[in-house]
């Protein structure tokens, strides 16, 4: 599902699901889709594209930002083959929900996306840190690293009403 990039119009099949809670489609391929970056490079006939400069991907509700991306497709197609988010990498939904690291690589062949470098993960009150965070989009399952200390770190406070 997390496959698709359409250029025109452009529209982002992409990082819906990096909080598992939102699920896969959190990016929704039948709503506009804002691009927004200081500079853009096309590269090989349109199948590689680099924005740099406080690139911001959103859609109504949800929003991924970094320093620089690049987006690498599957030659002849609009299917993304792979993703990297470099530098002050985020990723939000107006629900309270968001991951934050250093560096963000998605694979679209595998399903998964990697965030990297000083993770932290916020769904609602919940909080967790860690050093590496491996998504896997269809399945919705996350598994989650520490760094040099080997730890991973969360605050679970209670909900009310539970």
């Amino acid at each position: 599902m997390l496959k698709h990039l359409l250029l025109l119009p452009i529209t982002m099949l992409l990082a819906g699901a990096w909080v598992q809670n939102a699920g896969p489609a959190g990016f929704d391929p039948a709503k506009p889709t804002a691009i927004d970056a200081e500079r853009s490079e096309w590269f090989d006939g349109g199948s590689r594209i680099i924005l740099e400069e406080g690139v911001q991907i959103s859609q109504p509700g949800i929003i991924l930002t970094a320093d620089q991306m690049e987006i690498e497709f599957v030659p002849g197609t609009q299917e993304i083959k792979q993703l990297t988010a470099i530098g002050r990498v985020r990723y939000a939904t107006a629900d309270g929900n968001a991951i934050a690291g250093d560096r963000a690589l998605y694979s679209g062949s595998e399903a998964l996306l990697t965030v990297t470098g000083n993770v932290v993960v916020v769904q609602q009150t919940q909080v967790a840190t860690g050093d590496q965070l491996i998504y896997n989009t269809e399945t919705g399952a996350i598994r989650m690293t520490g760094g040099e200390e080997g730890r991973v770190r969360a605050l679970i406070t209670p909900q009310e009403g539970v």
